[in-house]
């Protein structure tokens, strides 16, 4: 799914709230933090697990006939949490553009193979919620068949 207009797509997925408006603010006054929108906009989540204690979203997407994965390390990014450091829908864009770059679609069967036989080649560690995605991802694309 490309957009060429990434901060057009920054400013509907994070629209001004009243008081932001009200005091002629041209970006939120707190910043945007939230990935939800982001990760929303790119297909159906079939499965999403954050909050991970080394930061990283891991998201199964179906879209289609293709299925995308997605691991997003938000914390150990130089300078720390993307969209914290954003000071503008410019800066959302380009964090909407790195993580769009950042999901790799596959067929059902393409990626149930690479879940089962090499795991880690997509996975950032080998910790447990890590694990727990790759279960229940390859019992989510087995029930597809």
């Amino acid at each position: 799914m490309i957009i060429a207009n990434y901060e057009a797509t920054a400013r509907r997925l994070y629209p001004l709230d009243k008081w932001d408006r009200e005091h002629g603010l041209q970006f939120p006054d707190l910043g945007v933090r939230d990935y939800g929108p982001i990760i929303h906009r790119l297909g159906t989540v079939r499965l999403r697990v954050d909050e991970c204690l080394d930061g990283t979203i891991m998201v199964l997407y179906e879209n289609g006939d293709r299925w995308g994965t997605l691991m997003w390390d938000t914390y150990y990014r130089a300078g720390g949490d993307p969209l914290e450091r954003c000071n503008s829908y410019g800066d959302v864009g380009e964090v909407i553009k790195e993580i769009e770059a950042d999901v790799q679609w596959w067929t059902r069967k393409d990626l149930l193979a690479k879940l089962c036989n090499e795991p880690a080649a997509l996975m950032p560690n080998d910790g447990e919620m890590c694990t727990k995605f790759v279960g229940k991802a390859i019992g989510l694309l087995r029930a597809k068949t």
